[in-house]
């Protein structure tokens, strides 16, 4: 019966997240072992190939039309120096300054601190540095 088949469904999603929990709640539902996959495992195995594929797909069909000609070049690729060419630098630029310098402005966030940042990365290289040689954090963090 469907009510029958969406109590075992919901059942196994419960079962499978408990588990997730239970482990680390940073594992993604595919990365489980094999007896603890659940539905949201196989979606998410179903939905990354599908993906795979239309990637796939697009890059070939990009690739044909480029290959064939097709594509059209922006103005500021095509014609760098003419009007439209700097009017689009002009503004591709001021777009990309502020994504370019929220990123950066968060990278030195979080090397600035870098001992909380490293409680989120389970096998991170730095940590494991640090607790080979014994190193609490920062020479300011020491006093």
């Amino acid at each position: 019966s469907l009510i029958g088949r969406l109590e075992v469904f919901v059942d196994n999603v419960y079962r499978e997240e408990k588990y997730r929990n239970q482990q680390h709640f940073s594992t993604r539902p595919i990365h489980l072992k094999a007896g603890y996959r659940g539905p949201l495992a196989k979606l998410e195995y179903a939905t990354s190939s599908f993906l795979d594929v239309l990637i796939a797909y697009e890059k070939k069909r990009l690739d044909l039309l480029s290959q064939a000609g097709l594509l059209l070049k922006r103005p500021m690729e095509a014609h760098p120096n003419s009007p439209f060419g700097l009017l689009e630098s002009i503004f591709v630029g001021l777009i990309r300054a502020p994504i370019l310098l929220a990123a950066l402005f968060s990278r030195i966030y979080d090397l600035l601190h870098e001992s909380e940042t490293d409680e989120y990365y389970v096998d991170s290289p730095l940590k494991q540095q640090r607790e080979e040689n014994n190193f609490s954090g920062p020479w300011w963090e020491d006093e």
